[in-house]
């Protein structure tokens, strides 16, 4: 659960630095356990993945958004 709670600041927050990032950037929690990647693929689509203990949580993943159109 409080990895879930850890996951969407983190990812917000660096989002505005993927976007300009040529290289990966990687982050690490406070124990190191946790470790966030992210970059651009080839055609500039910010991508990440994460890790716990040196093992895969989530795999290689496009980061993005899904605007749904709303009633006004």
């Amino acid at each position: 659960m409080r990895f879930k709670k850890l996951m969407i600041p983190i990812l917000s927050l660096l989002f505005a630095t993927v976007t300009f990032a040529q290289e990966k950037t990687t982050v690490l929690s406070p124990n190191k356990n946790i470790i966030l990647n992210f970059w651009l693929n080839e055609n500039g689509t910010a991508m990440y993945d994460v890790s716990y203990k040196a093992r895969p949580v989530i795999l290689a993943s496009a980061m993005g958004f899904e605007l749904k159109e709303t009633m006004r």
